[in-house]
């Protein structure tokens, strides 16, 4: 959810992913710390966004669906997880269907970047572990930013 906020928030900047209000990083700036892979697909995730219109409507349907996950080990009851989900699905692709008729694609197109944005995660997780092994903390000091940052 960090990463599709931030993308959300950069969708008005194009070139450069706003960590947090007033933290831009370019995608020159991530090469400098090792992590231009992740700021690199978060600039196509953007701009997919963008180019959908995504709205600040369709951006809390999106993190809700994502929070919503009913694959995650642990949960004690999956099924209202998943019912939850299916429902916000539904209330999704309704608003969209409604404020968006001229756009018959949107919610699918929406939908497909799930899956993109779990890459970047996985993809954003890999510098994060290395280098808290290797005793750089650069991309540390990046997460704890995402983390503080307004949302």
């Amino acid at each position: 959810m960090l990463l599709l906020s931030c993308c959300y928030r950069s969708m008005s900047t194009p070139n450069e992913i706003l960590i947090s209000r007033g933290r831009p990083v370019t995608l020159q700036q991530a090469q400098e710390t090792g992590l231009s892979p992740v700021i690199e697909r978060m600039m196509n995730l953007t701009e997919h966004l963008r180019r959908l219109q995504v709205d600040q409507h369709e951006f809390v349907c999106l993190k809700v669906i994502i929070l919503l996950t009913s694959d995650v080990s642990g949960l004690k009851e999956p099924d209202k997880v998943r019912t939850c989900q299916k429902q916000m699905l539904e209330v999704l692709q309704a608003y969209i269907r409604s404020h968006y008729p001229h756009l018959p694609s949107k919610f699918g197109e929406l939908l497909l970047r799930i899956p993109e944005l779990e890459r970047v995660c996985q993809v954003g997780k890999e510098p994060l572990v290395g280098k808290q092994r290797g005793g750089d903390v650069p991309s540390f000091h990046l997460l704890l930013e995402l983390l503080r940052g307004d949302y």
